[in-house]
């Protein structure tokens, strides 16, 4: 694989959260077999009703006709599940009660009303708790999980989920536990824990498929999809959306239907093909008006408000946005909100409405404030800068800037403070077993002194068990001080990375695109840098990355390094074909420090283009990545070798410090090497660095 200039794709602004997806796939599991929603049966359950005197049996078929309507058309359903529930307490039947309340909670669901649809599933728990009844128990379970996962109570749906999967499997459930195999695939993906994701996707599909179960089977499907889009790999994505869309399809699924076509929106987004992305949310919002389902309604016309709004059509987008906002403010999905609202201030700032776009960023700030949402306020941080820039009031824009790194740091500080209170913790632990064991072995000599041939023997064994805890003991002292190495190295790399220097050239360079009036480009610029430090600040607590993150990280560093360095450079990366780049981890931000030096000591005093290579390869237990620049190189250049003591990077030595603890962790060689790239002649043309690391894969 061969990567040169850019190679990063423009991200989704309106992208809600894995949640919302995850409950359209765990709906339909509620211990009840669904029945055909054919016209047909519909009309003949009609007649049922109208002829027959048994009101179970009208209770039965209400209910029937209710689940028949429940994706196509919810109000319909919730019309007949309310009679169903009504005639059920007439006669106090309560068999009758416990479904009447669980179609109308399904109903309420697919109306987007999550509050009224958890009583209806509350109910519904405590009635098939009395009646002994297992499996609609552990529907109900299911759905109030669901609701839960609304709520951000992620442990709370977990714990419902365990016992809904334990009931299914006593009723050998096998399409009930695929469906559990769904639901924490989707949990693992929100964590960008693709592989694991992956993998209980697939279990879910494998058990669809023995099951020949045609109706869910779209499901995981649509899961995978997501998968595969979310790592770049967009052709596959697209085979399984079609996929999930056929099966959906074929099961007169609408709603599912209709998510799809969303969903296959943001793959083509993803790729930048608007006009299609624009193409399919139309057909998904036809599909989402004809059955009432206002929340992927309102969900699909924010997201029409975006490719609108890429394509340049701000109009357009104006139009969506203005129509999606009221819903979100009724429904009271704050985040969501927050996102639509600076979503519609960009529109005011591409159409250069400064004041107007203030107006927007300001209310959208102060949801964020209230949300506590940290990472969105650093974000918006950035569109606030470039609006008073605009204005010309260098002091707002300057208290941004500040509130920017502010923002970096506290956000860097909260994802390290656990980590060092854990292992202080730790440590207080071990003192104190320490002392008990001391005090523990001086009573047991006192006891053996009355005694010489006990007290011979109690010393024996005395220094044997010393013996294995002094070494157990040392052994979990080193491997805290490591952990503590770690992150303490851990936090230098990632300042180095976010030095202030680094990131005041990259907005002094922004302003001046903006005075220039290249509003458009200081707009992709402000992008990067908004990419590039929240990349880094997501990644630098982690131990290893995926390859693929890490080039995207270096990418992004390079362009700004473009923008703000004041001679031209070219880049590029080749990637060996036999190593997958989205199943390779690497340390993060290993890379950058290396490609930096080039920049800042090889191209200084160069009279022509710059160019830096950087090269992968692999041995079986190694992977290999060389950084080549054709920069003045350490002999020529003397001053600025970067083995001399007093010019010794700081980045180089950090990483030096990583690699010697990554050597010592994983007991496998991690090292670089810096030489000079000669001619024939024996001239220096340049530099290069060797980096060995382990080579390591995805499980």
């Amino acid at each position: 694989m061969k990567v040169s200039g850019r190679s990063i794709k423009s991200r989704l602004e309106i992208k809600p959260s894995f949640k919302y997806f995850l409950l359209l796939s765990l709906s339909f599991f509620v211990g009840i077999n669904a029945v055909c929603g054919s016209q047909q049966k519909i009309d003949s359950l009609i007649k049922v009703i109208k002829t027959t005197k048994v009101d179970t049996v009208k209770i039965k078929s209400l209910y029937y006709i209710s689940d028949a309507y429940c994706d196509s058309a919810p109000r319909k359903s919730f019309k007949y599940a309310q009679q169903s529930l009504e005639l059920s307490k007439l006669i106090d039947y309560k068999q009758g009660m416990s479904f009447s309340f669980n179609a109308i909670g399904r109903a309420y669901y697919n109306l987007g009303n999550f509050d009224s649809a958890r009583i209806c599933f509350e109910k519904r728990k405590e009635l098939t708790s009395s009646l002994g009844d297992s499996l609609g128990l552990a529907g109900a379970y299911d759905n109030i999980g669901i609701i839960y996962i609304h709520s951000g109570e992620y442990d709370k749906a977990l714990e419902l989920r365990k016992k809904a999967i334990d009931i299914y499997k006593d009723h050998n459930k096998k399409s009930l536990v695929a469906s559990g195999y769904t639901w924490i695939g989707s949990i693992y993906k929100s964590q960008s824990k693709f592989p694991e994701a992956l993998e209980y996707y697939l279990e879910a599909l494998k058990i669809y498929e023995d099951e020949k179960d045609s109706v869910t089977i779209g499901f995981p499907l649509l899961d995978i999809s997501s998968i595969y889009r979310q790592t770049n790999q967009y052709e596959l994505a697209k085979q399984y959306s079609h996929k999930a869309t056929k099966a959906f399809q074929k099961a007169n699924n609408k709603l599912a239907e209709g998510v799809c076509l969303y969903r296959l929106s943001l793959i083509y987004h993803s790729e930048e093909n608007y006009k299609k992305a624009i193409e399919l949310l139309l057909e998904a919002k036809s599909i989402f008006e004809k059955i009432n389902n206002n929340y992927f309604l309102n969900l699909t016309k924010a997201q029409l408000g975006s490719s609108y709004r890429y394509m340049g059509d701000f109009e357009n987008a104006m139009i969506f946005f203005k129509e999606a906002t009221p819903y979100f403010e009724q429904a009271g999905d704050k985040n969501l909100l927050a996102s639509l609202i600076q979503n519609t201030g960009t529109v005011y700032l591409a159409r250069k409405e400064y004041m107007k776009a203030l107006e927007f960023m300001k209310r959208s700030d102060e949801l964020y404030k209230e949300l506590e949402n940290v990472i969105s306020m650093k974000a918006i941080s950035v569109n606030f800068i470039n609006i008073y820039a605009h204005l010309n009031m260098p002091d707002s824009a300057m208290k941004y800037t500040e509130r920017y790194m502010e923002l970096s740091d506290s956000i860097y500080n909260k994802q390290n403070s656990e980590a060092i209170a854990e292992m202080q913790t730790k440590y207080e632990t071990e003192k104190k077993e320490k002392e008990i064991l001391t005090l523990s072995i001086e009573n047991e000599k006192e006891k053996r002194k009355r005694n010489l041939y006990a007290l011979s023997f109690g010393i024996f064994v005395l220094f044997v068990i010393l013996l294995f805890l002094y070494l157990n003991n040392k052994k979990k002292k080193n491997d805290a001080i490591l952990k503590l190495q770690i992150s303490e190295n851990d936090m230098k790399a990632l300042r180095s990375q976010l030095n202030p220097h680094f990131m005041f050239n990259c907005l002094h360079s922004i302003q001046s695109l903006v005075n220039k009036n290249q509003t458009e480009i200081a707009n992709k610029y402000i992008e990067d840098f908004a990419s590039l430090t929240r990349l880094i600040l997501e990644n630098s607590p982690k131990s290893e990355i995926l390859l693929s993150q890490e080039i995207d990280i270096l990418t992004l560093f390079m362009e700004l390094e473009k923008l703000s360095f004041q001679k031209p450079f070219e880049y590029s990366v080749d990637i060996n074909s036999e190593i997958n780049p989205n199943i390779t981890y690497i340390p993060p931000l290993i890379l950058q420090p290396f490609a930096e030096n080039s920049i800042k000591h090889g191209f200084q005093n160069l009279n022509i283009t710059g160019e830096i290579k950087i090269i992968v390869d692999k041995t079986p237990t190694n992977l290999i990545v060389n950084i080549e620049d054709n920069g003045t190189g350490r002999k020529l250049n003397p001053e600025q070798s970067l083995l001399k003591p007093e010019k010794n990077s700081m980045g180089l030595n950090i990483i030096r410090e990583r690699l010697e603890l990554i050597s010592k962790t994983k007991d496998i060689k991690s090292s670089f090497l810096i030489e000079d790239i000669v001619d024939t002649t024996g001239k220096p043309i340049g530099t290069r660095v060797k980096i060995i690391l382990p080579f390591e894969l995805a499980e």
